[in-house]
């Protein structure tokens, strides 16, 4: 019984993002909801931008305890975010599908300068008309 209650309490992975916007957006969303949040590799990431590819970007961790529940409530946020997405703001087709624009490019310049040039943004292009927007 004592190790169960351990294990609720260790820290456990409910999300991992690449950008500290968006890892900051789901972190105020379960602490708004009275989870308690730690964001892992926050200081790796803004102190070497660069680098926060390569260990994986930021970890939005919580208690064990509170997985579940952050898991939920974070699958409720990109619910949202893809149904906000999903249709064509031109001809309004729901065969949208989604990229990144520029990601190669910074990949390669931190690999061959070690240097990260370029910005990665999501894009979003039609299948229907081949319109192409950022979101």
């Amino acid at each position: 019984m004592a190790e169960a209650a351990r294990r609720s309490d260790e820290p456990a992975m409910v999300g991992q993002f690449l950008d500290l916007g968006t890892a900051r957006l789901a972190q105020s969303r379960l602490e708004a909801e009275g989870i308690r949040t730690h964001l892992a590799d926050e200081n790796f990431g803004t102190a070497q931008p660069w680098n926060d590819v390569l260990v994986g970007g930021y970890r939005l961790m919580v208690a064990g305890a509170d997985a579940e529940a952050a898991r939920d409530l974070l699958g409720e946020l990109e619910r949202a975010r893809a149904a906000a997405t999903d249709e064509c703001p031109k001809c309004g087709s729901k065969e949208v599908r989604e990229g990144a624009a520029g990601r190669r490019f910074a990949f390669l310049s931190i690999f061959l300068l070690n240097l990260p040039l370029g910005r990665t943004t999501k894009k979003f292009r039609c299948a229907a008309c081949g319109h192409v927007w950022r979101g």
